[in-house]
């Protein structure tokens, strides 16, 4: 997960932009998914995780009336993906579905102590999930 902070005075702002994606080489699979977190007490995450191993699972903390963002991955005609404690945005299968790009989010009411951030695959591998939260 990358961020970038929202400043008033020369950083992004608005509620539209570019985003510009520079790779060198010859980047396969790539996939990108906006969220903007408006009202954030940081620029900074609270609490992150992140998990290549099988199955995909990350603990994450989460203020009071805090949110959670995650993304991930899976290879080999995966399918589609299937998460948990968090609500499913975006599946998107990339390159003739060899790769599903996935991504989720919550709002929570009341604090998260140790949430069990999962996902899951029809098929293929995963490979990947990243989670991270802010607070109010």
């Amino acid at each position: 997960i990358w961020y970038a902070p929202r400043t008033d005075g020369g950083g992004p702002s608005g509620s539209s932009g570019d985003v510009v994606v520079t790779a060198t080489g010859s980047p396969l699979h790539a996939a990108l998914q906006l969220y903007a977190v408006k009202g954030a007490a940081s620029a900074v995450p609270f609490d992150t995780g992140s998990d290549t191993s099988s199955p995909l699972s990350v603990l994450i903390d989460i203020p009071s009336e805090g949110a959670a963002i995650g993304c991930g991955r899976g290879a080999g005609t995966p399918g589609n993906a299937t998460w948990t404690n968090l609500t499913e945005d975006v599946d998107t299968q990339v390159e003739s579905a060899v790769v599903v790009s996935t991504s989720a989010s919550g709002e929570f009411s009341g604090a998260q102590t140790n949430l069990d951030v999962q996902l899951s695959f029809a098929a293929g591998t995963p490979t990947g999930l990243a989670v991270a939260s802010w607070s109010p």
